[in-house]
């Protein structure tokens, strides 16, 4: 839509109603009741547009672009990030805005939230489905940027995860659903990768993740401790096994394309970023016994992935080494 003679206001309201046309109807079953959501989620949208048009550099006579295809939309706003905002920060950053008197009157008229809840609800909004974080890009050498959502069919096994946590504001908390969303996509998360990923000091990742440990998932721990990792390493934390187990077989029975990372693949990353693995870290990431992982690490030795820590290959402590650690 690229219509003159129409105040922001109206552009806005007209936009709204398209995305509310073309937004498909997504089917969900939870127990006996089917709900029926869209692709993407609204309020994430909504924000997404509130936002480029609130921030956007108005002294360009280029357009806030909303494309919206299926299952993803993007929207890209002339002007980059301003006041210190960038990529790494934006969801924790104080809202700056480049134009902060727009800004107080869509809040005043209901358009927008108050200042720094925009990015907060369009993650949480998007991790709550189990989609992907929304994408904050900046274009061009800082002459545009972009906010992307993708989304298609929101993830029941994921949902209802969520739902069933104690006490319910852990699946609801912005920081320990981003460290959860972690968790379940790689399978293990150090301390200093979940504050980077809430983008916040370590106090505070520290604080989610205890959090996290204090809540329950049907009686069972939804996060513990990865066994074996070397006194004095770096913290790092797994999904507590009943946890592991709801999602893969939730995942797999209903064929979808989100799936945990197996053995090899957890066993490469690990021993990648932390340097080192043993069967005991495998065996505690994975929710199995030790000795069921030595082949899977005598593999990636073998095809020289791995190295072990000693010519026997045995005895206490005996773990193997990164050939290709992290930089």
């Amino acid at each position: 839509m690229n219509r003159k003679g129409i105040s922001a206001i109206e552009a806005l309201h007209e936009t709204f109603q398209l995305l509310d046309v073309y937004n498909p109807v997504r089917h969900v079953q939870a127990g006996l009741v089917m709900r029926q959501l869209p692709a993407l989620p609204r309020l994430a949208m909504r924000e997404a547009i509130v936002n480029g048009m609130t921030h956007r550099n108005w002294q360009s006579h280029d357009s806030t672009l909303v494309e919206h295809i299926g299952g993803t939309l993007r929207v890209t706003s002339p002007g980059g990030f301003v006041g210190g905002v960038n990529e790494t920060n934006i969801i924790s950053h104080p809202s700056r805005s480049r134009n902060a008197s727009l800004a107080h009157l869509f809040s005043l008229l209901g358009i927008a939230e108050r200042e720094g809840i925009g990015v907060d609800r369009m993650v949480r909004e998007m991790l709550r489905l189990g989609y992907s974080a929304p994408i904050f890009s900046q274009l061009d050498a800082a002459a545009a940027v972009r906010t992307t959502l993708i989304g298609d069919v929101p993830d029941k096994i994921w949902m209802e995860f969520l739902d069933a946590i104690e006490p319910a504001t852990a699946g609801k908390d912005l920081n320990q659903l981003i460290i959860l969303d972690a968790l379940a996509r790689k399978g293990w998360v150090e301390l200093s990768e979940a504050a980077a990923a809430i983008q916040l000091p370590r106090q505070e990742a520290e604080l989610a993740i205890h959090s996290l440990a204090a809540a329950s998932f049907r009686g069972e721990r939804i996060i513990q401790p990865v066994k074996g990792a070397p006194a004095g390493s770096e913290p790092v934390w797994c999904l507590g096994t009943a946890v592991r187990k709801y999602l893969e077989r939730g995942w797999l029975e209903r064929e979808s394309a989100r799936h945990l990372p197996d053995r090899t693949e957890t066993a490469l990353s690990y021993a990648r970023y932390r340097g080192r693995i043993s069967s005991t870290e495998l065996g505690s990431i994975m929710g199995v016994q030790p000795s069921n992982l030595s082949a899977t690490l005598k593999h990636l030795a073998a095809q020289g992935d791995l190295a072990p820590s000693n010519e026997s290959g045995r005895g206490q402590g005996f773990h193997y080494l990164a050939v290709e650690p992290r930089p």
